[in-house]
């Protein structure tokens, strides 16, 4: 993204749902976990693809699955 002549790096919400999983699971971080599902809980739309496919990748899948069933987006 350009901003003001600056070149910035935006991490997308699909990507941060991924990150808190990450902590989660790598580092029993368990609020993590709920802020993994309020992300998911919320109005936004998110490529479930793309996500599953990253979290096999990040061995974060079954939380997850877990997290959109959650949200009741699975």
């Amino acid at each position: 993204m350009q901003l003001a002549g600056y070149t910035a790096q935006v991490l997308g919400l699909d990507d941060l749902v991924i990150d808190r999983l990450n902590v989660c699971v790598h580092w029993n971080d368990e609020e993590s976990y709920m802020w993994a599902e309020v992300l998911l809980a919320s109005p936004f739309e998110f490529d479930l693809e793309y996500m599953r496919r990253h979290a096999v990748e990040e061995e974060v899948a079954e939380r997850l699955e877990e997290a959109l069933a959650e949200a009741g987006r699975s």
